[in-house]
This record gives C-alpha cells, structure tokens and sequence, in this order.
C-alpha cells in the first residue's frame, strides 16, 4: 500500500496541493538551509534515509542522502532525533490554540499528542509515518509496551465497532 508515501522538494516550486497524474501531493518548500542538520532532525532524517532523491542538478542533495544514510543508524544521530521529537511533541502541545474552532483546536492537539508513536519508530531507526503511525509503532513495540501506548490514548479497550463509530462521528466534524 502506497498510500502513505511523502514527498518534499528541496528547491522552489509550486507550493500546496496539486494533482499529478491523478495523485494528489501535498508539496512542501524546504529552503537548502534547513536540510544542513537534516541527520538530527526526526523528519528530514526519515524522509532521507528511506526516501529517493530523483533529481539532483548538481548533487548537493545525493551526498546529504548518502550521509544521512551512514550515520542514521548511529547512538549520537538516534539520540539527536529522538530529542527533536520530544520537543516537536511538547512545542507543539504548548500551542495555545483557544482562538480558533473546536475542530481546529482537536486538529492543533491530536497532531502533536500522537507524535509519541514516533518515539518508538526513531528508537528503532523504522521509517515515519503519518497515517499509520499506530501500526508502525506496533511493528517495533514489545505487546506489553504497545499496550501502554494504547492506554496513553484511551484506546486499550477499544474494540473495532467502538473505533468505527468513533471515525464516523470524527468525520462529521471535518
């Protein structure tokens, strides 16, 4: 299943979304200076190291994938990411978002609430993932720890109906 694939271009570019050959993209503007600590950063790490670069004009892009991917899996970058998560976990929930609408409120938490499901997968040097990220983190997680996660979201005892309902009330609202 392909659908949770990401895509990020490091140079200018149409911004937002657009639709190439029926896929919709989502495309996001990176300038070249954010990409220089990408090893350390959660996000552009994952993106690099399990990603492809097809387009390179003048190969400043494959040598910083090339060294992402030598030093991914090392003590001091795991580390290093592990720390930009937890703080993107808690910048994120310190966002006073009480201006805006409900659903934009739950939107402005839920994003950074379930960032914890990236811990696991930094510490495991898996791939990041936004819309099965519960899974993924599965995949890594001894059963008791992941049941702990579960519980941190209320979702211990869930059973599939209980879950379905609640994505078909979550769907009224946006």
């Amino acid at each position: 299943d392909r659908a949770d694939d990401d895509l990020a271009f490091a140079e200018a570019g149409k911004i937002g979304k657009v639709t190439v050959n029926g896929v919709l993209l989502d495309v996001s503007w990176l300038p070249w200076e954010q990409l220089a600590h990408a090893e350390s950063h959660a996000v552009l790490a994952s993106l690099l190291r399990f990603g492809q670069v097809t387009h390179d004009h003048d190969g400043d892009l494959s040598r910083l994938h090339q060294g992402v991917i030598a030093r991914f899996a090392s003590s001091e970058m795991v580390t290093m990411r592990l720390h930009d998560m937890r703080h993107r976990i808690y910048s994120g929930l310190a966002v006073n978002s009480s201006h805006l609408s409900q659903p934009e409120q739950v939107m402005n938490w839920l994003f950074p609430a379930t960032l914890a499901t990236h811990m696991p997968l930094v510490a495991a040097c898996a791939p990041l993932t936004v819309r099965k990220r519960f899974l993924a983190a599965k995949q890594v997680m001894p059963p008791t720890d992941y049941e702990s996660l579960l519980d941190l979201y209320g979702f211990a005892n869930a059973v599939p109906a209980e879950a379905q309902r609640w994505l078909n009330e979550t769907r009224t609202l946006f």
